[in-house]
């Protein structure tokens, strides 16, 4: 799990530093190639950048939520070693990442509508 939280957190930095610069968070057009994310094997994990996605496209500003709302996830769910749970890393509009675990889908389903980004009222 220590592979899967620093390749997140690696994530998180390259999404925070587009959507600084561009006032958004990358579409499947932007090429984010010359932000070096290397696929990387730590502690036992393999991760490569196609096993994330982006969950949302609400610019991160306009974000209310911003510590609750996740905007990226790993796109396969793994089973915990320990408790043979569902495990799933997300990362957060405020650049922080977790990695949760369920008992079902229906957990899963649950918590990611929780979760979700709401936007700011306008002013």
């Amino acid at each position: 799990n220590i592979g899967r939280m620093q390749f997140s957190r690696q994530w998180a930095l390259i999404l925070m530093m587009f959507s600084e610069e561009h006032g958004r968070l990358p579409g499947p057009d932007d090429d984010l190639s010359h932000y070096d994310l290397p696929d990387q094997e730590i502690h036992g994990v393999k991760m490569t950048s196609t096993d994330l996605e982006l969950t949302s496209a609400t610019p991160i500003k306009e974000i209310a939520n911003p510590a609750a709302a996740f905007i990226g996830r790993e796109r396969n769910l793994w089973l915990t070693p320990d408790e043979g749970k569902l495990g799933r890393t997300y990362v957060f509009a405020d650049g922080h990442t977790e990695i949760r675990t369920y008992a079902s889908t229906d957990d899963i389903d649950r918590w990611e509508k929780q979760h979700l980004p709401q936007l700011r009222e306008s002013q």
